[in-house]
């Protein structure tokens, strides 16, 4: 089961949150504690966060555009389908305020209608947690094709798909925040 769900800016500010579970995390100190933990990684490893597993829950990273996107779970639930619901999150929230994060000014009730969006999105239950093609989005049989792009596993039950989506990401690297997902 998907808990919570953060957006939360290099400075530290949570600027989107969805509580899904039963406990809550103050967006705020959670923040903090990412920026804190990020600094660190960045300055003494090199590396950036990817996920953090405490008992049993997980939380599960993303960085884009000066933005974390972060997914709190139940620790069996499945890395591919959290990874897939949060790039999807990222990818709807970027193209849906790239004009207001060019020029936002700290207010974060400007991103509160993105809350019927995201739970579409997220679904905060793991029940079928099947794989789906990255591209078409149907199920994907057991004969599926992986490819890595960006750190990411994707996955087809094609190679035209396979090779249509990868034009799609191409664009969506190459101009910033114009991909549409259907």
């Amino acid at each position: 089961m998907i808990h919570s769900l953060w957006i939360l800016n290099n400075n530290g500010i949570c600027i989107f949150q969805l509580n899904c579970g039963c406990f809550e995390i103050d967006p705020q100190l959670f923040s903090g504690l990412l920026s804190a933990l990020s600094s660190f990684t960045r300055e003494t490893i090199k590396r950036e966060i990817n996920t953090i597993l405490i008992e049993d829950v997980k939380f599960i990273f993303e960085k884009s555009n000066n933005l974390y996107f972060v997914l709190c779970a139940d620790k069996k639930d499945n890395n591919i389908i959290l990874h897939k619901r949060l790039i999807r999150v990222q990818i709807h929230f970027l193209n849906k305020y790239k004009d207001i994060l060019s020029n936002w000014n700290g207010e974060v009730s400007k991103f509160e209608p993105f809350g019927e969006k995201v739970d579409k999105i997220v679904s905060c239950s793991m029940e079928g947690t099947e794989l789906y093609c990255e591209n078409c989005e149907r199920l994907i049989p057991s004969n599926f094709i992986t490819k890595n792009i960006d750190l990411h596993d994707f996955y087809f039950c094609c190679e035209t798909c396979q090779e249509q989506f990868e034009r799609l990401y191409s664009k969506f690297i190459q101009h910033g925040t114009h991909f549409e997902l259907t």
